[in-house]
């Protein structure tokens, strides 16, 4: 009879503790978007440095490096870089400037808000 009884609690603590992991996975989900968890995977099973999160001009990164990156890519992409404002960082080609702002976006990612939003980081 006590046999059955520490069974049977085991059994309910076990499906609690699922129950609970289940819940709390959706919660996170709910919490930072669908989307968005497609995004982080992308970022994380991909050999890419960047990722775009929307067609808004925003754009997520790993948060190691990523002033390095953001400059090193515009460069690339004919832009030169002219300064830093706080979390905006300058950059001109010719008579044109954009101004890409750089915030933490969750604990080990950065996201570069860029402006004017037709200018793309990714290649």
């Amino acid at each position: 009879m006590k046999k059955k009884f520490w069974l049977r609690l085991t059994m309910w603590l076990l499906v609690g503790a699922f129950s609970c992991l289940v819940m709390l996975s959706a919660l996170y989900v709910l919490y930072i978007g669908v989307d968005n968890v497609k995004t982080v995977y992308a970022l994380q099973t991909g050999d890419k440095d960047i990722v775009a999160m929307d067609e808004d001009g925003n754009y997520l990164t790993r948060m190691e490096g990523s002033v390095d990156r953001l400059i090193g890519l515009m460069e690339q992409a004919g832009w030169s870089y002219k300064g830093q404002e706080g979390s905006g960082y300058f950059f001109v080609n010719g008579e044109e400037q954009a101004i890409v702002s750089v915030t933490i976006w969750r604990r080990g990612y950065a996201e570069y808000s860029v402006h004017p939003k037709q200018l793309s980081l990714i290649n």
